[in-house]
């Protein structure tokens, strides 16, 4: 079933929806599909600021930021205690408004009319309206860390750097000369500041495969689609241009961490 579609603008939704909460935080829905003979389609949302996350299982995508709003932290706990993951629906719904262009998650627990929680996001690039409405997915504890990092490529260089400071990691990434083949701009030299984010920091070595959609690199073990990422990093809003990663595409193994 296709994803809903209002004629609201942005600034219309979120006053609305704020309306109906009583709290908001910053949160960031990661959103990614793959149309094929077996359409799937991937709705994460991190919450950090609640130490939340939801997904629906599958992988993470692009990056609108934006805000939730919910009435009570506990609405995100699972039956038996804070730390059960909660099980529940979701839809999703976008505007079809050309000048503010947005769209809205909301969550429901079982049998209930009226949703727990919100999410809406400005939505440039229409990332929400190749989801589907409506799936089942679940809120649990993020145990996620952040850090800024930065990441460059020299102009005259195909290798990646990025930097961590704050946990003294390097990694470098060789960029696939293949998905670059007739791009005039390959040759563009990139500087992001971001966030990476990370589950496990003995474990973030292990991520060897870098994916790069766009806007974000998803380290993984075991192959560029797995579910489960080592860690993740994300442009800043103020560091961002159309392709603020540029034009490249890093699908393979080859990531190398160091200490610095």
């Amino acid at each position: 079933m296709g994803v809903g579609i209002v004629s609201d603008s942005y600034e219309t939704l979120y006053d609305s929806i704020r309306s109906e909460f009583s709290d908001q935080v910053p949160a960031a829905a990661l959103l990614w599909w793959w149309l094929d003979t077996a359409d799937k389609f991937g709705v994460r949302v991190e919450v950090p600021t609640l130490g939340k996350e939801f997904s629906n299982g599958m992988y993470i995508g692009r990056d609108p930021e934006g805000t939730l709003f919910f009435n009570d932290p506990d609405d995100f706990h699972g039956e038996n205690s804070s730390a059960d993951p909660l099980k529940c629906k979701y839809d999703v719904y976008y505007n079809n408004n050309a000048s503010s262009p947005a769209f809205v998650i909301q969550w429901y627990t079982t049998n209930a009319s009226e949703a727990f929680a919100k999410f809406v996001a400005k939505d440039p690039n229409r990332v929400a309206k190749n989801l589907i409405n409506s799936a089942d997915g679940s809120w649990s504890d993020a145990n996620a860390s952040e850090s800024f990092a930065r990441i460059t490529k020299q102009s005259s260089s195909n290798t990646w750097t990025m930097t961590i400071p704050s946990i003294h990691k390097k990694v470098t990434l060789p960029t696939n000369s293949a998905s670059i083949t007739n791009r005039p701009a390959h040759n563009q030299r990139v500087d992001t500041m971001g966030i990476l984010i990370w589950k496990d920091i003995n474990k973030i070595e292990k991520g060897v495969y870098a994916d790069y959609r766009d806007d974000r690199i998803v380290f993984t073990e075991t192959n560029e689609w797995s579910v489960d990422f080592c860690a993740f990093f994300l442009p800043l809003e103020w560091s961002r241009n159309l392709n603020p990663l540029g034009p490249y595409v890093i699908g393979a193994g080859g990531a190398k961490w160091e200490n610095m």
